[in-house]
C-alpha cells in the first residue's frame, strides 16, 4: 500500500468538530457522499456521535460506513465456511477429550468440564488475535521472552488439533481466518478510502490490515494532537512511548488546574462538586 497520509487535528478542539470539518472540506458543505468511504472510530458510541455531529451541521450524509475496529477485523467472519461458536466448542471439546493432555491443565475430562475450558481458551484466542497471533505464534517465542512454555505448546497442540478437525468438516477457525484476512483485506464493496479518527491505540491486527490494503486505497489517519507534535506519533497514530513517558505537558495555572485527591471517591466527590 502506499504510506498513510497523517492529518493533525488541534487538541484544543473536540473530534466532534474536527473530524466533521475534515470530511467535508473540498465538498459540498450540504452534501456528504462516503461512498466508497470507510470510517473507523475507536469506539462504537464515538462513531455515533461523529455521525451525530456531521448532521448537526446540517450536512446530508449518502452511503456512510463506520466500524470500530474489531468490526473491521469481523469483515473476515462473512465468508462462508466460518466455524460459528457452537461448532467452535465441539472441535475444542473433543481436542481436548485426546489422550496426551497434561492433568493440571485439564484434571476433569467430562464434557461440561472440557467445554468449560474451551470456552475460557477461545476468549484468550480472541484477546491474542487483536495482536494478530494465535497460540502457535506465542508457542514459538524465544524461552527467556515467554512464561510456562510447555503450558504454550500444549496450548499450540491443541489449537492444530482443534483446526485440524474444523478442516475436516470444511469449517475454518474464525481466528485464523482474520489473522488471514487482515494479510489480504477484501471487502463486501467497494472501498477507495479509508479514515481512522481518533484512534490512538489501533490494534497491531487493524494496523496489518492497512499495510496490506492494495495501493489504490487512500488511507488517512487523524491524530488528535497539533501538527508540532507530529515526531512523536508513528505512521498510524500511536503515541510513541520514547518520546511520551519523558514528555512535559504546559498545563496552565497548575494550581487552579490541576486538581489532587487522595482516592476514586475523593475525586468523584470533587468532580461532583
Amino acid at each position: 500500500m502506499s504510506a498513510p497520509q497523517r492529518h493533525f487535528l488541534d487538541w484544543n478542539r473536540p473530534l466532534t468538530e474536527s473530524v466533521p470539518e475534515f470530511l467535508c472540506t473540498g465538498r459540498d458543505s450540504r452534501l456528504l457522499d462516503l461512498d466508497g468511504t470507510l470510517l473507523v472510530a475507536p469506539t462504537r458510541q464515538a462513531g455515533r456521535r461523529l455521525l451525530d455531529a456531521l448532521v448537526a451541521r446540517g450536512v446530508i450524509l449518502l452511503s456512510q460506513r463506520v466500524m470500530t475496529p474489531p468490526q473491521l477485523a469481523a469483515s473476515a467472519l462473512r465468508r462462508p465456511g466460518i466455524a460459528s461458536g457452537t461448532a467452535l466448542l465441539g472441535a475444542w471439546s473433543e481436542a481436548l477429550a485426546a489422550p496426551g493432555i497434561d492433568g493440571a491443565f485439564l484434571p476433569n475430562r467430562d464434557l461440561a468440564a472440557r467445554i468449560l475450558v474451551a470456552d475460557r481458551l477461545q476468549a484468550v484466542r480472541r484477546e491474542l488475535v487483536e495482536a494478530a497471533l494465535q497460540f502457535a505464534d506465542v508457542a514459538r517465542l524465544p524461552e527467556g521472552q515467554l512464561e510456562e512454555s510447555e503450558r504454550w505448546q500444549t496450548l499450540a497442540r491443541l489449537e492444530a488439533s482443534c483446526q485440524a478437525l474444523l478442516a475436516k468438516r470444511g469449517l475454518t477457525d474464525p481466528c485464523a481466518a482474520q489473522i488471514a484476512w487482515a494479510a489480504a483485506p477484501l471487502f463486501d464493496t467497494p472501498v477507495r478510502r479509508i479514515v481512522v479518527a481518533g484512534v490512538p491505540d489501533p490494534t497491531l491486527l487493524l494496523v496489518r490490515t492497512l499495510e496490506n490494503l492494495p495501493d489504490a486505497v487512500q488511507v488517512d489517519i487523524l491524530i488528535h494532537a497539533p501538527a508540532e507534535r507530529a515526531s512523536d506519533f508513528d505512521p498510524y497514530g500511536r503515541p510513541l512511548p520514547e518520546y511520551w513517558l519523558g514528555a512535559a505537558l504546559d498545563v496552565p495555572d497548575e494550581a487552579a488546574n490541576l486538581l489532587l485527591e487522595a482516592d476514586p471517591a475523593a475525586q468523584a466527590a470533587r468532580v461532583l462538586a
